[in-house]
């Protein structure tokens, strides 16, 4: 598989990663159902010398827009797991090896769901502390992450990396670029191709990110291309596309509405 190392993970696994694994952490493979029973798949980090005999403190990472447990989520998770922590990185319903139907969507309500679902996990883990459970967002994952502690109490610390808030940016446009006469022609767009889908048409789909560069490409899509379009970060997984039409529910995602209840 183009852009994946070669290897074994210190359970005897296959490695399926983007980056190399560590001698000092153990990885299994888990499962778990959300809320709506959809069934997400994460990775479990495990420092090899963990003290079996007592619970321990944990971090769920979720992965940014676009991407797959195998990236730069599970990179923290591993990294995080040598510090000993014990970690959860995840795939978000609708994508990589977790479920849900159909494909390459995106419904903001689950994949913040998809945070307290992997907090349930862990909470009934024998080896973590449910009162010690903490979130990491990456980039998209990080506006997702933040909204969800701000309904789960369970989660007791909550960090971001380079966080995204993909309701603003599909609202508002990077840097405030898209005016509100924009916004409401594409929200017709949307409910146009909704009806075309119902009657039969071929979805839509947008790549986030481009197959190949151009000179008109922003700064941040290049660096987006650098990592999941070259062997560095690119996962067969990982697509990076997603329907058209999810921008309407993203559109109405508020990361930050309740922010002061963290």
């Amino acid at each position: 598989m183009v852009g994946l190392l070669a290897a074994t993970s210190g359970s005897g696994e296959v490695w399926d990663k983007v980056f190399p694994p560590s001698e000092q952490v153990i990885v299994e493979k888990v499962t778990f159902r959300n809320r709506v029973l959809n069934e997400v798949v994460g990775d479990l980090y495990l420092p090899n010398d963990l003290d079996r005999t007592r619970q321990h403190a944990a971090i769920v990472v979720g992965h940014p827009f676009g991407g797959v447990k195998e990236q730069t989520a599970g990179l923290h998770a591993q990294k995080l797991a040598e510090l000993g922590f014990v970690t959860l990185a995840f795939d978000a319903s609708h994508y990589g090896e977790s479920g849900g139907e159909p494909r390459s969507i995106e419904v903001p309500s689950t994949r913040v769901e998809d945070f307290s679902a992997a907090v349930d996990f862990l909470s009934n883990h024998p080896l973590v502390d449910p009162q010690k459970i903490g979130v990491l967002g990456i980039c998209g994952g990080g506006g997702y992450a933040v909204n969800a502690a701000q309904i789960d109490h369970r989660i007791r610390a909550v960090a971001t990396v380079s966080m995204y808030d993909m309701g603003r940016a599909r609202r508002q446009g990077l840097g405030d670029t898209i005016s509100y006469e924009q916004r409401m022609k594409r929200l017709d767009e949307i409910g146009e191709q909704r009806t075309r889908e119902f009657a039969g048409a071929p979805r839509r789909d947008i790549a986030a990110i481009p197959e190949v560069l151009s000179g008109t490409d922003t700064e941040n899509t290049r660096e987006f291309f650098d990592y999941y379009r070259t062997p560095r970060g690119r996962h067969p997984r990982s697509t990076t596309s997603y329907s058209f039409t999810s921008l309407a529910p993203m559109m109405n995602f508020f990361s930050f509405a309740q922010i002061e209840t963290i």
